[in-house]
């Protein structure tokens, strides 16, 4: 199957309508599957009949430099977890095909974290998730990759929290727990402020969604939902051992929406 380069979306998307199967799996060609991955990935599925996708480990390697990152494997609350950030790369998920069609395929016209979009529209369909503990992908960087370009992938990825704010505001069912939820959009707000720096009007603008995110996450508190959930308390377990609180001076001190002078 071929056809002209229309970018990485555009060719997901030409294959997941060609494919007849059950499931859709992904792999770039530069990263690797390790031995028996789809198997075990198969056999979770037969073990929980009712998941729309599962998860495996991701280990990031560069040549000549060996191992350098092993992306942590969530093991629950997937929804409060998506709205900071990607939860895996795209080869680490194996997803049943009646979801990637009810999300609508990859959006074309995104250049970059089309996977985390995707993702973030089967979370906003309530998807259902499983991990597989043993699985392995390899996920080769170079200076060839996609990635390789920090300020466009950083500035995608603001325009995924700018997403993720709108459905905590518009979903009622996404996440699971609201107050997770907002917590989790405030410390991705917080340290895509800082690396956006390159860009004032964006690095401002995750500042506002910041604040905002911090307001309903005081409102609920006031409100008892700190009570009545734990997806905050294991989210920040979970993100306190990763880079997400970095600190972030503001660029005139602290920002007068939070400190009550607005």
């Amino acid at each position: 199957m071929r056809q002209k380069n229309q970018g990485l979306a555009a060719a997901r998307n030409t294959g997941l309508r060609a494919a007849r199967g059950d499931y859709a799996a992904f792999l770039d060609a530069d990263d690797l599957y390790a031995e028996h991955l789809l198997a075990g990935q198969v056999q979770v599925f037969a073990e929980n009949p009712d998941l729309d996708m599962v998860i495996c480990r991701c280990v990031e390697k560069k040549e000549g430099a060996g191992v350098l990152h092993m992306w942590p494997l969530v093991s629950s609350h997937w929804d409060v977890h998506s709205c900071h950030a990607n939860l895996a790369p795209v080869h680490c998920h194996l997803t049943r095909m009646g979801l990637v069609r009810r999300a609508g395929f990859f959006d074309t016209a995104l250049k970059s974290c089309e996977d985390h979009d995707f993702w973030l529209r089967c979370h906003g369909l309530g998807a259902r998730v499983g991990v597989n503990p043993l699985g392995l992908v390899i996920y080769r960087k170079h200076g060839d990759n996609m990635t390789h370009n920090a300020e466009r992938m950083f500035f995608h990825d603001a325009l995924m929290h700018i997403k993720v704010h709108g459905m905590l505001a518009d979903l009622p069912a996404y996440p699971s727990d609201k107050l997770g939820g907002w917590l989790a959009h405030a410390a991705a707000c917080l340290f895509s402020t800082e690396v956006m720096a390159f860009n004032k009007n964006m690095s401002d603008k995750m500042q506002d969604l910041f604040v905002q995110a911090v307001r309903h996450v005081a409102s609920m508190v006031r409100g008892g939902a700190a009570r009545r959930t734990r997806s905050c308390s294991v989210f920040v377990r979970t993100m306190l051992r990763s880079a997400c609180f970095w600190p972030c001076p503001w660029k005139n001190g602290l920002h007068p929406r939070l400190s009550g002078r607005s």
